[in-house]
């Protein structure tokens, strides 16, 4: 059973993504192509006013607290941000890691 947990805010997708490998179903990253794109919160309008309160900043605290050891606090330059171990992540549920 997934839930969409809004403590999450700005990070939910990631908190979905570890949420389905502990509950047996898996994800698929793809990482051979790359887009280009303008700073997390630079554009006007969004999500922007959130990025600006550092509400991303909070959410990733959460997401420590939630997920660790898995996930950890990451700079990013001026913000911080996180880094989420999937395949130990996996390991630790007996999941099929390819």
């Amino acid at each position: 059973k997934w839930n969409y947990r809004s403590e999450f805010n700005l990070k939910e997708d990631r908190d979905f993504a570890l949420q389905t490998i502990k509950n047996g179903n898996g994800i698929l990253r793809f990482n051979h192509y790359w887009f280009s794109c303008p700073n997390v919160g630079s554009n006007t309008g969004g999500l922007q006013n959130e990025y600006k309160a550092k509400k991303d900043e909070e959410s990733a605290k959460k997401m420590c607290y939630e997920w660790h050891p898995f996930v950890t606090l990451k700079n990013k330059g001026e913000r911080i941000d996180i880094k989420t171990d999937i395949k130990a992540l996996a390991l630790n549920y007996k999941k099929i890691v390819k």
